[in-house]
């Protein structure tokens, strides 16, 4: 456990844990030696029950939970050592709680010295951001070989409304059935993807480093990143499959990739409009930006362009949404 590593930075020191949900990380900080620890979350029914979880391990004294967004906290101390946050969603940024995390950093994580250079200040948090880095990861998957992509396939939607069709005798066939199918195809689907089902190299879209991060990039610009993946046969490529680790101070990765054992994120995949044949050794290369809309800022679309062995006729745009 990253936090039980790092006992000798939170001996004696205040810990911060953004968006606490039932206060786990925050027992985790206290049982690490912590001095103090402040659990933040914005949900009412989530405080309550870590305020009993708290109790129940007869930490009171050292966990103080509050039902606040961090935005518009305004903790019984000015500073603190360390910030832990398990922020991460499907993709790693839906929900949109890394912003969060940024604006709790800046407002509440106690800097080096007044005299600190950015490199040193940098250097610093890395030390004290629990995670301190991320990374996502792309790769071209094929539902020939993907057992669990059946699950996800959206003849299997049209074939629900088939069932109606005859059912009740209501033609929905033609545009009906077109309509489901671009529905499904512009969504991301979450799912564990079967490793088996992956049949381009992976390649890692772009790292975040917490440290130096700014929290009104994430909002204004988004996330953005590019990515080259060679056919590893050949092969029809049926979309591609996203994933994300984590990095903490002392070296620990937390990983989502479908080589790993499956987590409660999985992997989140999304569907071409059309499958592509690729031979080996094609290359796939393209670049992904993730933004959060400014009418529903937890939700996450993701927009794809790509192009096969630098052909621009091969050349495709597309955009998907992940909503709760």
């Amino acid at each position: 456990m990253a936090l039980t590593r790092a006992r000798k930075r939170l001996q004696g020191g205040a810990l911060l844990d953004v968006g606490c949900g039932t206060g786990i990380l925050s027992i985790f900080g206290a049982k690490a030696g912590a001095r103090h620890v402040f659990a933040l979350d914005a949900v009412a029914s989530l405080t309550e029950l870590a305020k009993r979880i708290v109790d129940e391990n007869g930490l009171a004294d050292s966990i103080t939970v509050l039902n606040v967004k961090v935005e518009d906290s305004q903790l019984p101390v000015d500073r603190v050592d360390a910030l832990v946050s398990e922020w991460m969603g499907h993709a790693l940024l839906y929900e949109n709680m890394l912003s969060s995390v940024l604006a709790a950093r800046d407002k509440y994580l106690r800097p080096p010295s007044t005299t600190a250079s950015a490199d040193d200040l940098a250097q610093w948090r890395r030390r004290r951001l629990f995670p301190c880095a991320a990374t996502l990861f792309i790769a071209g998957f094929s539902e020939d070989v993907d057992d669990t992509a059946e699950e996800c396939d959206s003849s299997n939607g049209i074939r629900h409304w088939e069932e109606l069709s005859d059912l009740y005798r209501v033609e929905l066939s033609g545009a009906f059935a077109s309509a489901v199918s671009q529905e499904f195809e512009s969504q991301v689907h979450v799912d564990v993807a079967d490793p088996r089902s992956i049949v381009t190299t992976a390649c890692a879209l772009t790292t975040l480093d917490l440290a130096t991060l700014r929290a009104d990039e994430i909002l204004t610009q988004g996330v953005k990143g590019s990515f080259e993946v060679k056919s590893m046969g050949t092969v029809e490529v049926s979309g591609f499959v996203i994933w994300f680790s984590v990095e903490f101070p002392d070296g620990d990765v937390l990983s989502t990739s479908p080589y790993k054992t499956p987590t409660h994120w999985q992997q989140s995949l999304i569907f071409l409009s059309k499958t592509l044949s690729m031979r080996q050794d094609d290359v796939l290369s393209g670049a992904v930006h993730f933004t959060h809309p400014s009418n529903a800022r937890r939700d996450l679309e993701i927009s794809v362009e790509f192009m096969l062995n630098q052909s621009k006729d091969t050349r495709e745009r597309r955009t998907y949404h992940l909503a709760g």
